[in-house]
Protein backbone atom coordinates (compact mmCIF):
# COMPACT_ATOMS: atom_id res chain seq x y z
CA UNK A 1 0.00 0.00 0.00
CA UNK A 2 1.79 3.23 -0.76
CA UNK A 3 1.43 5.95 2.09
CA UNK A 4 3.57 8.84 1.14
CA UNK A 5 1.77 9.74 -1.96
CA UNK A 6 -1.52 9.43 -0.18
CA UNK A 7 -2.58 12.45 2.57
CA UNK A 8 -4.88 10.45 4.02
CA UNK A 9 -3.06 7.92 4.39
CA UNK A 10 0.09 9.40 4.72
CA UNK A 11 -1.79 11.42 8.00
CA UNK A 12 -3.68 7.82 9.70
CA UNK A 13 0.44 6.35 10.07
CA UNK A 14 1.51 9.37 11.59
CA UNK A 15 -1.45 9.31 13.55
CA UNK A 16 -1.01 5.85 14.37
CA UNK A 17 2.62 7.37 16.36
CA UNK A 18 1.81 10.31 18.18
CA UNK A 19 0.38 7.79 21.42
CA UNK A 20 2.99 6.11 21.43
CA UNK A 21 5.93 8.33 21.41
CA UNK A 22 6.63 9.32 24.95
CA UNK A 23 6.77 13.31 25.06
CA UNK A 24 5.91 13.67 21.36
CA UNK A 25 3.22 16.40 20.95
CA UNK A 26 2.93 17.41 17.42
CA UNK A 27 4.29 14.67 14.60
CA UNK A 28 4.21 15.78 10.74
CA UNK A 29 6.00 15.12 7.38
CA UNK A 30 8.30 17.50 5.27
CA UNK A 31 9.62 16.81 2.07
CA UNK A 32 13.67 17.58 1.47
CA UNK A 33 12.47 21.07 0.67
CA UNK A 34 11.04 22.36 4.23
CA UNK A 35 7.34 21.79 2.44
CA UNK A 36 5.00 19.88 4.77
CA UNK A 37 2.80 17.30 3.23
CA UNK A 38 0.69 16.08 5.83
CA UNK A 39 -1.20 17.74 8.44
CA UNK A 40 -0.63 18.79 12.04
CA UNK A 41 -0.84 15.62 14.55
CA UNK A 42 -1.35 16.20 17.87
CA UNK A 43 -2.53 13.18 20.52
CA UNK A 44 -6.72 14.44 20.25
CA UNK A 45 -6.34 16.15 16.96
CA UNK A 46 -5.98 16.64 13.36
CA UNK A 47 -5.30 19.92 12.00
CA UNK A 48 -5.60 19.74 8.58
CA UNK A 49 -4.99 23.75 7.63
CA UNK A 50 -0.75 23.36 8.56
CA UNK A 51 -0.45 21.44 4.90
CA UNK A 52 1.50 22.50 2.49
CA UNK A 53 3.41 25.44 4.78
CA UNK A 54 6.50 26.82 4.06
CA UNK A 55 8.56 25.39 7.04
CA UNK A 56 12.54 25.89 5.85
CA UNK A 57 13.33 28.81 7.81
CA UNK A 58 12.75 26.46 11.37
CA UNK A 59 15.51 26.07 13.56
CA UNK A 60 15.67 22.61 12.55
CA UNK A 61 15.55 22.91 8.62
CA UNK A 62 19.61 23.64 8.41
CA UNK A 63 19.29 19.58 9.65
CA UNK A 64 17.10 18.97 5.97
CA UNK A 65 20.27 18.41 4.11
CA UNK A 66 21.70 15.48 6.12
CA UNK A 67 18.40 13.23 5.33
CA UNK A 68 20.32 12.76 1.86
CA UNK A 69 21.04 9.80 3.03
CA UNK A 70 18.70 8.79 5.86
CA UNK A 71 18.85 5.42 5.27
CA UNK A 72 22.15 5.17 7.05
CA UNK A 73 21.12 7.52 9.22
CA UNK A 74 17.73 6.70 11.13
CA UNK A 75 16.72 9.25 13.58
CA UNK A 76 18.41 12.57 14.70
CA UNK A 77 17.68 15.57 17.07
CA UNK A 78 17.77 19.29 16.40
CA UNK A 79 19.37 21.57 18.99
CA UNK A 80 16.33 23.15 21.51
CA UNK A 81 14.80 26.09 20.23
CA UNK A 82 12.06 28.29 20.96
CA UNK A 83 8.74 27.15 19.94
CA UNK A 84 7.07 29.39 17.63
CA UNK A 85 3.71 27.86 19.04
CA UNK A 86 3.97 28.11 22.54
CA UNK A 87 7.12 29.93 23.12
CA UNK A 88 8.46 26.80 25.23
CA UNK A 89 11.81 25.48 25.17
CA UNK A 90 11.17 22.47 22.65
CA UNK A 91 13.51 19.77 20.13
CA UNK A 92 12.50 18.63 16.91
CA UNK A 93 13.55 14.99 16.07
CA UNK A 94 13.91 14.20 12.54
CA UNK A 95 13.35 10.87 10.60
CA UNK A 96 14.46 10.20 7.10
CA UNK A 97 11.64 8.03 5.01
CA UNK A 98 13.01 6.30 1.93
CA UNK A 99 10.96 4.18 -0.56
Amino acid sequence: MTVWFNRDRRDGLLASYIGVLDGCERIYAIDEGGRQVSSNIHVDSIDVSAYGQDLSRRPYSVSLSVLSNAASLGAFACNTYTSQVTQGACVTVMYGVTS
